[in-house]
Order: C-alpha cells, then sequence, then structure tokens
C-alpha cells in the first residue's frame, strides 16, 4: 500500500490547526497533550522530519548547551564568562565592550538565568537546583562559574537587581544617534527545564501576593520622587527561558537582556535625525 502527497495543497494555518485541536480535546485535554508533545521532542522521540525541510526559528538542540558546545549558528560566538557579563546591571557607555562585531554579521549569544546563583539561593546552582532533582550534568558551567568567581562589582543582594546581562556589543562604525535593528534568527533552550519566581516584594507580579508580616511593602519598592516638578520615569524588567540566541548586530552598541538562551541575531542601522 502506497501513500501520496498532493503538494498542491496549502499547509493547514497553525493558529487554525490549534484552535481545531483545542475545540476537540477541551483546553485541558490539549494543554495536556502539548505538554507530552514538548516532553517527547525533548527526549529526542519526535525530532525526525523531512531532509529538505526549512530549519525553525526555534528548535530543541536535544543536549544542553554548555558553554561552546552543541550548534552555534552565528558568525561570531559570545559566551557568558564571569568577566562578560554584568550581574544586576545593565552596561554603560564607559564599558569596554566584551565583543567587536560589524554591522551586518550574525553572533550567536549564551544567556544565563539568576535563578539558582542568587545570595538567597545558596549562590551554588549546583546544590538548588539538584535540591529540585536537577543533576550536575544538566546545570550550567558558566552559571556555575558566575557565582563563585563574579568579580567585575561588589554585590549588594539588598541594592543589585538580580539579572545576568552578557555584554555591551559594539558595532564598527556606530555613532551617537543611529538605530540599532536586531532581528532574531534562531533560539534554542540551553537547559530542558526553567525557573518561575516571585519574591522578596519584587518582580512584575509581586503586588498580586500578599506578603507575609514584616515582608517588604509596595510602597519599599516603588517609591515615588518627591522633588516638585520630578519627571516620573517607569522601568520594566523581562526574562526569558534558558536558551541560546543568534543575532545579526547593525551600526549601534546593544547588548542582550535575556535569561539562559542561546541564539543567532541578526540587525541593520539607520541614521536618525539630530
Amino acid at each position: 500500500m502506497t501513500s501520496t502527497h498532493d503538494s498542491t495543497v496549502p499547509a493547514p494555518d497553525p493558529q487554525e490547526a490549534a484552535e481545531r485541536l483545542e475545540r476537540g480535546l477541551g483546553r485541558r485535554g490539549f494543554v495536556q497533550a502539548a505538554l507530552a508533545t514538548g516532553a517527547l521532542m525533548a527526549a529526542g522521540v519526535a525530532t525526525a522530519g523531512p531532509a529538505a525541510a526549512t530549519p525553525t526559528r526555534t528548535r530543541l538542540p536535544g543536549e544542553v548547551l554548555q558553554p561552546g558546545r552543541g550548534p552555534i549558528d552565528g558568525q561570531h560566538y559570545l559566551p557568558s564568562r564571569p568577566d562578560q557579563v554584568r550581574w544586576g546591571y545593565l552596561p554603560r557607555t564607559t564599558d569596554k565592550p566584551v565583543l567587536t562585531m560589524r554591522s551586518g554579521r550574525t553572533v550567536t549569544i549564551d544567556t544565563v538565568s539568576h535563578e539558582g546563583i542568587l545570595e538567597d539561593q545558596g549562590k551554588d546552582p549546583v546544590a538548588w537546583f539538584g535540591s529540585k532533582g536537577v543533576p550536575r550534568n544538566r546545570v550550567l558551567d558558566d552559571a556555575v562559574a558566575i557565582a563563585r568567581e563574579y568579580g567585575r562589582h561588589k554585590r549588594n543582594f539588598d541594592a543589585d537587581g538580580p539579572h545576568v546581562v552578557t555584554g555591551p556589543i559594539h558595532v564598527e562604525g556606530a555613532a551617537p544617534g543611529d538605530v540599532l535593528k536586531i532581528e532574531l534568527l534562531t533560539a534554542l533552550p540551553r537547559v530542558p527545564y526553567g525557573v518561575i519566581s516571585s519574591r522578596h516584594g519584587k518582580g512584575a507580579l509581586s503586588a498580586s501576593f500578599a506578603g507575609a508580616p514584616g515582608d517588604i511593602t509596595a510602597a519599599e519598592v516603588f517609591r515615588r520622587p518627591r522633588t516638585a516638578g520630578a519627571r516620573r520615569t517607569r522601568c520594566c524588567t523581562a526574562t526569558s527561558p534558558t536558551s541560546r540566541r543568534c543575532r545579526r548586530a547593525g551600526a549601534s552598541s546593544g547588548r542582550p537582556c535575556l535569561a539562559e538562551r542561546r541564539g543567532r541575531w541578526r540587525g541593520r542601522s539607520t541614521r536618525s535625525p539630530a
């Protein structure tokens, strides 16, 4: 018995297909099926595909992406060693770049999550993730190194931010007033797990949870300026799952503010009017 595939039939729309599945299985069944499929792919059971298939932007590498291992799609590669990251702060214009590249080139960046390395977690990701059932070979070596060796500034847990920021990257030819365009080409999760947390009265959802007696209050975290006529500013932060990403950089300096990912990026720049 043989089967044929009619190439003239258009491929189904992914959103429409997902909606049909959800209607047929129900919301709970649809989520359970999606989780089961993801687990199979992570185990390498469902990774086979047509030889001529076009690679997708996000794919599962099938292994833990330790520094320098696995797919590195970019023309440049930037790991996250202790001397290549800022822990708790964004890079400033006076900071020395950790990578220099030309406009239009691509770079693969390994990013690292703060979870497991923070002071209130013991600054020991091997022990902290081990208590959650994660074996040592699935804990990222660069996360271990940052927790043990980071020394670009003396950390103050009560004052510093939690996030590990890789960079900055200098793009040759960049000038003040340039606009940087960054295109995400690929994104690969570096580990098959992730962490979501909201604690110490901080984070995007802190106001949604009642704190314990004596805990940090919202007024302490979101203090309003008392100076007359002061301009109100708003600050937001975001984290991503553990991954490796690749970008193409345009003619401007820039840096990723991500969690543990590896990916390839592409960018272009245009000169802004003065």
